[in-house]
This record gives C-alpha cells, sequence and structure tokens, in this order.
C-alpha cells in the first residue's frame, strides 16, 4: 500500500478453495478507509473463481480497473536468507541460477526480495521469495483475460505482514 497525498482506491482480493474475498480501500492523506468487505462463494466449475469475480463486480459494484493486490498460494512460494554476497552475484548473473536457493525446478524462476537485516562487520543478509514463473501465470490467469488491473502478487504471509505494518505506521 503506497501513501500518497490524494485520494486513491485499491481492491485487496483473497482467494479460497471456497470463496473469493475482497476489501475496497480508499486511500485518503494521512489514513486509508476500509470500504466493505465482500465474500461470494466459487463454483467447481473450471471457471469458478472467474465467474466469482465477475458476479463480485457486477452485484457488489467493484471496479476492476483500481489496482489489485492479491496474494499467491503459500505452497507455491518458497523462501530463503541470502547473504549480501551472495545475492549480489546472483544479481548481476545474466542467467542466475536460483536452483541452488530454492527447491524449484522450472527454469524460470520469479524472486522478489521481502526484506533484509543488518549484520555486524557491514554485512546483511536478505530475506528473498521465490517462485515458478508457471504458477504465477496460472495464478494471474485465474482472474480471467485481463479484466482486472493486478499491481501486487504477494505470498499470504507477506500481504498479511503488509497490511498490519501499514496499520500501525
Amino acid at each position: 500500500f503506497l501513501k500518497t497525498s490524494r485520494s486513491h482506491k485499491t481492491i485487496g482480493i483473497d482467494i479460497t478453495a471456497s470463496h473469493v474475498h475482497a476489501v475496497p480501500l480508499e486511500h485518503r492523506p494521512g489514513r486509508t478507509l476500509l470500504q466493505r468487505a465482500v465474500s461470494v462463494p466459487v463454483s467447481d466449475s473450471d471457471q469458478g473463481v472467474v465467474e466469482a469475480l465477475t458476479a463480485m463486480a457486477r452485484d457488489h459494484r467493484f471496479d476492476a480497473k483500481f489496482p489489485a493486490a492479491i496474494a499467491m498460494e503459500n505452497e507455491k512460494v518458497y523462501f530463503a536468507n541470502i547473504d549480501h554476497l551472495k545475492a549480489e552475484e546472483l544479481t548481476k548473473a545474466d542467467q542466475p541460477n536460483w536452483q541452488e536457493e530454492f527447491p524449484l525446478s522450472g527454469s524460470q524462476i520469479v524472486t522478489d526480495g521481502c526484506s533484509f537485516h543488518a549484520l555486524p562487520d557491514y554485512r546483511q543478509t536478505f530475506l528473498i521469495a521465490a517462485t515458478e514463473r508457471e504458477a504465477l501465470n496460472k495464478r494471474m490467469n485465474s482472474f480471467g483475460p485481463g479484466n482486472w488491473n493486478i499491481r501486487q502478487v504477494h505470498s499470504e504471509i507477506f500481504a498479511i505482514c503488509a497490511a498490519v505494518a501499514y496499520n500501525h505506521q
């Protein structure tokens, strides 16, 4: 969540096996307002999530053009603490070998820095999250063909931490 000097709206979306949950937020200077919380059941069909999202937009007047933040399933995201020398080596490489750090077999691995910790002697460690691009694409495609403005993807635990940290600033 970004604090800005002007008002804007975002939607937080959580997809479970049985429901799609959403919370539209209005960000105003100095505060964020939770407008409402909505849960829509997901059918057993192949398009259950898309149908639930369509119903949410139609029945609860959600504007899919607002920026949305979603969460990846926990079992699809892996974490590793990596020291600053290894992180620098990996980020400078044309083809970084993330398989040494994460139990992922895919050839295309997507990574993101979550946090860092300063150690004595000017060293640092970084907490890096990783998932396979195929899993990320599958999650993004579950929202249907280009209907939602997805701006952020978090692992579930970091989505919770980001919300808590934001609310306690």
